[in-house]
């Protein structure tokens, strides 16, 4: 049987949720304006639509 409310079992889920928090930041900056226009198009598109 394993104990995973260990210490080093938190910080590993603390790491991973870093490293997602800073991959999705760092997406989410990169993307150019005319990226959010399409998908705001998109978005209203679909409301109407369905």
């Amino acid at each position: 049987m394993t104990d995973d409310t260990s210490p080093a079992f938190r910080r590993s889920i603390a790491a991973d949720l870093d490293r997602a928090v800073s991959w999705c930041r760092a997406y989410l900056s990169s993307r150019t304006a005319s990226d959010w226009v399409f998908f705001a198009c998109g978005v209203a598109l679909g409301h109407f639509l369905f």
